[in-house]
């Protein structure tokens, strides 16, 4: 996807329930930008989409409280 130009400049992030700091490092090894594990924060959620609308650096999201 990346090899192309259509996805070239997407966002991928990585929804899961595997959370642990290896699991991330796959994440973003395979070619993730972000890694969020579920149970997803509706606001964690809204923050890393409204980073991506402001085109910020995108970081792991926090684990839900």
């Amino acid at each position: 996807m990346r090899q192309t130009p259509w996805g070239r400049d997407t966002a991928l992030v990585a929804v899961t329930g595997w959370g642990q700091s290896e699991d991330q490092q796959r994440s973003l090894a395979a070619g993730f930008d972000s890694h969020i594990t579920k149970p997803v924060a509706p606001n964690a959620l809204e923050d890393l989409l409204t980073s991506i609308g402001a085109g910020e650096p995108l970081l792991d999201a926090p684990a839900p409280a």
